[in-house]
C-alpha cells in the first residue's frame, strides 16, 4: 500500500494506491499513518492553485501538470 499526501497552501489531498481518498483544510494524518504503510508527501506550487487546478483523482496525473 502506498500513501500520498499532496499539499497546497491551507488544502491537503491524501492518495491511497493511487486514488484520492480525503481532501481538506485539515486532516487526522495521524491516524492515517497508523493504519497504512509508506508515505511520501509532496508539494505543488501556489500558482498551480490559483490557476483553478483541482486535485486530480489518480495521483499519476500530477506528472502531466
Amino acid at each position: 500500500m502506498k500513501i500520498d499526501i499532496v499539499r497546497c497552501s491551507d488544502w491537503v489531498a491524501v492518495y491511497i494506491d493511487g486514488k484520492l481518498v480525503d481532501e481538506g483544510h485539515s486532516l487526522n494524518t495521524s491516524m492515517l499513518l497508523s493504519h497504512f504503510g509508506e508515505v511520501h508527501e509532496h508539494s505543488v506550487d501556489e500558482a498551480w492553485a490559483e490557476a483553478g487546478n483541482p486535485f486530480p483523482k489518480n495521483f499519476s496525473e500530477f506528472c502531466r501538470v
